[in-house]
């Protein structure tokens, strides 16, 4: 659920630092989703010969990294964009 910070007329300080302690919390929860995935794999492929294990495990790990990474940096995109347009002067008539 989405809450408007500044509609509560909290300052941009106060706001950094409220999506920095969010950003702290979400980090424990995904390395916590991370533990229970990876001992999901673990369980999946304990039976199999080595060279298979490594391709899986290799494999599990750079589809959940390149995911996580292509999530990341569309988020940080857009909100630099954000800033951008925030930080940008008013538009001049063209002419």
């Amino acid at each position: 659920m989405h809450t408007n910070l500044f509609s509560q007329g909290h300052s941009r300080q106060e706001v950094r630092a409220a999506l920095s302690e969010h950003q702290k919390r979400d980090g424990r929860i995904i390395q916590v989703l991370d533990l229970v995935w990876a001992a999901c794999l673990f369980y999946l492929v304990r039976k199999l010969p080595p060279p298979e294990i490594a391709a899986a495990l290799v494999g599990a790990f750079a589809a959940i990294s390149g995911l996580r990474y292509f999530v990341d940096q569309s988020v940080r995109n857009f909100y630099l964009h954000r800033l951008d347009w925030e930080a940008a002067p008013p538009d001049e008539p063209h002419g």
